[in-house]
């Protein structure tokens, strides 16, 4: 694209100083905010956020191949190289995104998830859990639906090693786009309003602002749920109420779309959880396991009240104090999953902190006969399942869809669902399954 081209699309946007012709119709290669990210040919946006950190990061932009500079008044500029000056440079990023892919929301169906965004600390978020049932639901539909979450980002059969929070509208505009052309129809994009400061607005045919309430008729175990769906009843492999909600609501969507979702209830008993919410780990076995991202003392009492009315049995978690949680969060922590019958106190990315320190506020005195210190996690989730008895829950907590422990600086893979396999195998359970 001509940088005359991206220019005349944003408003207000001048040239501080009136460039020859040939530099007008100079091919932007890309838009770049990172000084340390640019390529040959790219505009590079110097953000305001940025520049108080480094006032001369458009030196070292220019240094990497950058071909002119969208700032604000007062930024500091390398002399004769093309300057473009917006009041705001944010704003001129978005709108410069979107100009440089063709504006390709405009040919996509979005549909917005904002619910209740997560508490700092917290690693699960209702928006999640609904954006990814929703995706998983349009798809089933047969509409071609990309993702935008903090759980993925998914669009033209690909899916970026990047979470919705870390995507600039650059990258997001390229997902957009890289969806249009592969015969995308729709996205559904987790919280936009939350990133609106770096995306721009996005118009939208749908949005998702509050999670439905049960039914009394629902009725949970932890091998599923039997559900009242527009007036159907329907049996979903989704454990706990929380799931029940965000399905839902994502059905609720579909209805308000106008989309035929005959097809989506009827393939509602092979839906799979979202990662980190629930996620069943299934050999045969006559007990209950899961894996689940809950870590802060509120995910972990709103998932044990979950699964307390799945079951007439013990609920065991397995879960630990991260490093990064101060004493008071340690100790909020401990107290919370004190409400299970049997907790397995093990690592949970304890870092440069010697998982026994931790254990000292995570442990309450009252509770202290509930709890086994097992500092090695995979050994912590090999004791919980050998201990479970028939109609028993596991929970393995702290880790979901991440598959990493970080002990000591050193981070190493790890899988709770994997060694929970491993473990089931132990008992007999699962053989070629």
């Amino acid at each position: 694209m001509l940088l005359r081209d991206v220019i005349a699309q944003v408003p207000e946007a001048r040239f501080s100083v009136p460039p020859a012709r040939d530099v007008r119709d100079a091919v932007v290669n890309g838009l770049c905010h990172d000084p340390a990210r640019v390529g040959q040919g790219d505009l590079f946006v110097c953000l305001n956020e940025r520049t108080r950190d480094n006032p001369f990061a458009s030196f070292t932009a220019v240094a990497r191949g950058a071909s002119a500079v969208l700032c604000e008044p007062g930024t500091i500029v390398p002399p004769h190289v093309p300057r473009i000056e917006v009041r705001d440079s944010g704003a001129a990023f978005a709108q410069a995104a979107a100009a440089y892919f063709g504006h390709p929301a405009r040919s996509l169906s979005l549909v917005a998830v904002e619910c209740a965004t997560a508490a700092p600390g917290e690693s699960r978020c209702a928006a999640t859990n609904v954006a990814w049932l929703l995706t998983r639901l349009m798809r089933l539909a047969g509409a071609n639906t990309a993702l935008v979450s903090e759980l993925a980002c998914e669009a033209g059969g690909r899916e970026l090693p990047l979470a919705a929070s870390r995507l600039d509208a650059f990258e997001l505009q390229r997902l957009l786009d890289a969806h249009r052309h592969s015969g995308g129809s729709a996205c559904v994009v987790e919280q936009p309003r939350v990133h609106a400061s770096r995306w721009g607005a996005l118009r939208c045919v749908e949005t998702v602002r509050e999670l439905a309430r049960p039914e009394a008729q629902d009725s949970f175990s932890w091998r599923g749920s039997r559900l009242l769906l527009n007036g159907l009843r329907v049996s979903t492999p989704l454990v706990g109420s929380g799931n029940a909600a965000a399905l839902r609501a994502a059905l609720s969507v579909l209805v308000r779309l106008g989309i035929r979702h005959d097809r989506v209830i009827g393939a509602l008993p092979g839906l799979a959880s979202t990662p980190g919410f629930l996620q069943p780990v299934s050999a045969g076995q006559p007990f209950g396991v899961f894996v689940d991202a809950a870590r802060t003392a509120r995910e972990l009492s709103e998932v044990i009240r979950d699964l307390r009315v799945t079951t007439s049995g013990r609920i065991l978690v397995v879960t630990g104090p991260p490093g990064e949680f101060s004493a008071e969060e340690r100790r909020s922590q401990g107290l919370a999953v004190a409400a299970a019958d049997v907790v397995f106190a093990t690592a949970d990315d304890p870092g440069s902190i010697a998982v026994d320190a931790l254990w000292r506020d995570f442990v309450p005195a009252a509770a202290r006969s509930k709890f086994i210190l097992e500092s090695d996690r995979a050994r912590a989730v090999e004791r919980a399942i050998l201990a479970a008895r028939a109609n028993d829950v596991v929970l393995l907590a702290g880790k979901g869809h991440r598959r990493t422990q970080e002990v000591d600086g050193t981070v190493e893979p790890f899988d709770d669902a994997a060694h929970a396999v491993e473990a089931l195998a132990l008992r007999g359970f699962g053989g070629d399954l």
